[in-house]
């Protein structure tokens, strides 16, 4: 059994996302689990997005043998401010790649701290 799971999570739909992911696959050898897109999370055909909580819930799935504390066993790794922030207040661990030598932080989540 693998260590561990790797899915992306996006606003996209899953074949969007599946030929997104296409060349990154090919080229690094390493094939993701799972697309994880806003397909079928809506209501009369309206999609759900990032940070409604039941797009994150999807990944309860593919966590092996989740528990109650599964969010934690959860790794986000993040392109923007408000992804790690929707994610860290859904209750998973986060990483934000700013791509900034002096990032900026916002509270998206009105928690009142920078997450």
């Amino acid at each position: 059994q693998p260590r561990f799971r790797l899915a992306t999570l996006s606003n996209a739909d899953y074949e969007f996302l599946r030929a997104g992911c296409h060349d990154l696959e090919v080229e690094s050898g390493i094939s993701f689990d799972a697309y994880l897109g806003c397909d079928g999370l809506g209501v009369a055909g309206l999609c759900l997005f990032k940070p409604e909580p039941a797009f994150y819930e999807q990944v309860r799935n593919l966590v092996l043998r989740p528990g109650y504390d599964w969010k934690r066993k959860v790794l986000h790794v993040a392109g923007a401010p408000y992804d790690a922030n929707g994610a860290k207040a859904f209750g998973f661990r986060t990483a934000w790649n700013a791509n900034s030598s002096h990032p900026v932080f916002f509270d998206y989540t009105g928690t009142g701290t920078n997450v």
